[in-house]
């Protein structure tokens, strides 16, 4: 039996901006890696702004008030007033606000502050909403003494943005959730600092850290990280009451599919399989920037080898266990980013923008502050002194494209409109085919030719003679 099979073109998709700057700062990128000067200091009153994972997005606060996002392709912003959106007139966005994006830029999450007037102390709540202005969750807490609690000022949001984590940064009794789809309250002992995961569509609260029955953990709890769908959750705590406690703080991944007794895994390895001797804050407790990747495979830190005296960083690989990142000054970064594929990382204070953790290559552009990397790492929002910024006439954030990363796979077969082909006899021994032409977005490479499911030739044309054949062959 003969069989035409169709294989297409990879596509090759990229992201075109328009640069307003004409620097080129190392031969090590490509001849589009020109940063784009977006937003200069005066425009950046709460806090760093945030890119969203497939890079057409960010979000930024102003005024104390106004949350701020803008496409990158179009330059349009949408800009929403936090006190109309939650319906709140004594709600602020505090100087430490920090707004984070899901992966398409249509979901946000941030910190506002309300002032508690029986105490006058100023309160946390967690918000989040949709780009269109619609109030999708909040999570508040009471503390020990049952007053309005802060949260620590840190976040993330998984690529759905359907689940956000979020660590308490106080002693908690209780916290409680208000979204469309339902409301949840989860009281805690008030005897150490917490982590949650919130589920933005039906309100569950549930606690980052468990022990082996389900219950809190016995030290304090800091967030780090959440994978696609809110599978995998990322913390450090130094619970005795976690697997491979040896009295210092480490990483953990919790799967939150699976039950309390298996759920939890010691991630914070050093290249032999040993737990780190000392764990660095490396984007940890004070660290603002992600240190995991999207599907929960990986994860980057710092720490302290067995007795070794100096810190090191170390990426830890599902499957594979830890190695050392040796591109990386052996001191303590102050924030990190991770792209959510895994592959490349930025650091704050390094003498590189972007470090290719699978080849160790690095891309020797310019000292960096706050990096944000996107999806694949094709781009890059940061803040730097080192350009002057036609904003501010110093210092502002940038954005720096990246053409070297590899195209998206293409998973969309070709198709066959009228399918048509045809068969003339010619002579005794031979038989001409040919067949109506494929279509695919990305065009057509080859077709290929079968018989009896073995590969005969492949060809760009549409007609194909095939003999000689003996008698009965088809």
């Amino acid at each position: 039996m003969l069989q035409i099979r169709i294989i297409n073109v990879d596509r090759f998709r990229q992201l075109v901006l328009g640069f307003l700057c004409c620097f080129f700062l190392g031969d090590a990128l490509a001849a589009d890696g020109i940063p784009e000067a977006i937003i200069g200091d005066p425009y950046i009153v709460s806090g760093d702004p945030s890119l969203s994972g497939d890079g057409k997005w960010i979000v930024f606060t102003q005024n104390n008030q106004l949350v701020v996002v803008q496409n990158l392709e179009s330059g349009i912003q949408t800009i929403l007033d936090v006190q109309t959106v939650f319906n709140s007139p004594d709600l602020q966005l505090p100087n430490d606000v920090y707004p984070v994006l899901n992966q398409d830029g249509s979901v946000i999450a941030l910190f506002g502050s309300t002032l508690d007037g029986s105490t006058s102390r100023a309160s946390y709540t967690l918000l989040v909403m949709n780009r269109s202005g619609t109030e999708l969750a909040r999570l508040t807490a009471l503390d020990y003494y049952s007053d309005p609690a802060t949260f620590e000022d840190l976040l993330h949001i998984d690529n759905s943005g359907q689940y956000v984590v979020v660590g308490s940064g106080n002693y908690l009794r209780s916290v409680r959730s208000v979204t469309p789809g339902g409301n949840d309250v989860l009281n805690l002992s008030a005897d150490t600092e917490q982590a949650f995961r919130l589920n933005v569509q039906t309100g569950a609260i549930d606690l980052l850290a468990v022990n082996s029955i389900g219950g809190e953990v016995n030290d304090n709890v800091s967030v780090l990280g959440v994978s696609n769908g809110g599978r995998y959750v990322f913390f450090v705590s130094a619970s005795s009451n976690l697997p491979g406690y040896n009295g210092e703080a480490q990483i953990y991944r919790r799967d939150m599919s699976a039950p309390p007794a298996s759920s939890t895994i010691l991630i914070s390895l050093d290249d032999t399989g040993n737990a780190l001797n000392r764990l660095d804050q490396y984007c940890g407790v004070n660290c603002l920037s992600q240190a995991t990747s999207d599907d929960g495979s990986r994860a980057v830190y710092s720490g302290w080898k067995g007795a070794e005296s100096d810190s090191k960083t170390w990426l830890w690989v599902e499957g594979l266990g830890a190695s050392e990142v040796t591109q990386i000054t052996p001191a303590d970064p102050d924030e990190t980013s991770i792209s959510g594929d895994g592959q490349w990382l930025s650091v704050e204070g390094e003498y590189f923008s972007r470090l290719n953790l699978d080849t160790g290559e690095t891309d020797d552009v310019l000292t960096i502050s706050d990096p944000d990397l996107n999806q694949d790492g094709s781009l890059l929002l940061f803040y730097t002194q080192g350009l002057t910024h036609p904003d501010t006439g110093g210092g502002g954030y940038w954005l720096l494209p990246f053409s070297d990363v590899p195209p998206p796979p293409d998973t969309d077969p070709p198709t066959w409109p009228g399918g048509s082909l045809t068969a003339m006899v010619v002579g005794d021994n031979a038989v001409d085919l040919s067949w109506s032409e494929a279509v695919d977005d990305s065009g057509i490479k080859q077709y290929v030719l079968y018989r009896d499911e073995i590969e005969i030739i492949r060809q760009t044309g549409q007609t194909f003679r095939d003999s000689p054949l003996g008698p009965g062959t088809y």
